[in-house]
């Protein structure tokens, strides 16, 4: 395996009751999706930033915009999926409390994704 670091996360949003670009001008930030079937952005841009790292800055994220995420999730569907390349021979995440509260809050649901050479 590979020692060379590799992590994702990021945001999705289906958008069954608001179009890609409601939810643009709601969060500030342009989708990345090919697709107007729901709006999506990497929430950090630098995917050699550890998995453990990317998680403070996906909590920043979700703890800045929670009123508009919140009134969000009140039509579409949200959620935050982590992609990352384990560090051999064992790894892990943590969510921590506040992080899971704020995910919650808003129903999103978390989509892990591990990626092995």
């Amino acid at each position: 395996m590979d020692e060379e670091s590799w992590a994702m996360s990021s945001l999705r949003i289906t958008c069954a009751g608001l179009s890609s670009d409601q939810i643009t001008a709601r969060l500030g930030m342009p989708s990345t999706a090919h697709t107007d079937a729901y709006w999506a952005v990497n929430l950090v841009s630098d995917s050699s930033i550890a998995i453990d790292q990317q998680l403070t800055h996906v909590k920043d994220f979700f703890s800045c915009r929670l009123d508009d995420l919140q009134a969000i999730a009140e039509t579409a569907g949200i959620n935050l999926h982590l992609g990352w390349t384990p560090r051999h021979p064992q790894d892990g995440l943590a969510l921590d409390a506040d992080l899971v509260q704020l995910l919650a809050s808003i129903k999103a649901y978390i989509l892990i994704d591990v990626y092995i050479d």
